[in-house]
This record gives C-alpha cells, structure tokens and sequence, in this order.
C-alpha cells in the first residue's frame, strides 16, 4: 500500500494538469479535508484556463525540460497574460526566471501560497520551501 500524499505532492499533482488536460484518478475519498479542498480548487481554477488556453502559445523560459531537470518552467502566453507552472524537482530552493514582458506576479494556485516570490524587469523569483514542490503563477 502506498503511503498517503502529502499537501504538496497534492498541490503539485493538480498543476501537472493546468497546462494541458485534466484526470483526476486515484481514490479521492483517502486525502485530508485541506486536501480535498486543493484538489476542488484546482479543478475550479483549471475551469478558468480552458478559454484562455484556446488561443495561447506555449513557452518554456528556461527551455525544453529533460528528464532529471531540478527545476522545471512551462507556461502559457495568452493576448495579455502568461500563465506560467513552476517545478522544484530535488533542485536548489532559489530561482530567478527571466521572462519577457513580466512586471507583475500573482500566484494563482494554491491560493494559500506558502512561498515567497517577486517578479521585477522581467525576472521572478522563487524561494521554495521544499524540494519537491510547484506553483502556478499569473503574469501580467
């Protein structure tokens, strides 16, 4: 039996799909109320994307990932707005981003975001809190 995830690993999961397609699988009825509650926000904010999405072109920022990357950064470029996911995979704490045309940052999901960031001329910063652990941010 496979242990149970933890917040993170639930918060990471649901941004695995903004991006593309949503599935959800796996037995919801075994996670914790909060994380059920994560799970319900990111379906309703993978609701908000889908028209966004029609007309956005991808962007990778620190280019094409490969397999053993610490670090991940996909997004989407819509008219007047990036919308962008942000992975730590086992990598450094620290990330900076360049990213054309961003002066303002929002994270959107989890909402009740325990990290810190910045995004000035056209550079985000990242100061994750563990290891594994993902974001997803709006850019204007």
């Amino acid at each position: 039996c496979a242990p149970l995830p933890d917040d993170e690993q639930v918060i990471m999961n649901m941004i695995n799909s903004f991006l593309g397609r949503m599935h959800l699988a796996s037995d919801l009825t075994l996670l914790t109320d909060e994380q059920f509650d994560l799970v319900r926000e990111g379906v309703e904010y993978y609701k908000t994307l889908s028209q966004n999405k029609k007309n956005a072109l991808p962007c990778f920022p620190n280019g094409f990932a490969r397999f053993g990357d610490g670090f991940v950064a996909a997004g989407l470029v819509s008219e007047n707005k990036t919308y962008l996911a942000l992975w730590n995979l086992g990598g450094e704490m620290h990330k900076e981003i360049h990213l054309k045309n961003a002066h303002h940052a929002v994270c959107a999901y989890p909402k009740n975001n325990a990290i810190d960031f910045s995004c000035e001329n056209e550079l985000i910063t990242v100061d994750f809190t563990e290891k594994y652990q993902a974001r997803f941010f709006e850019i204007t």
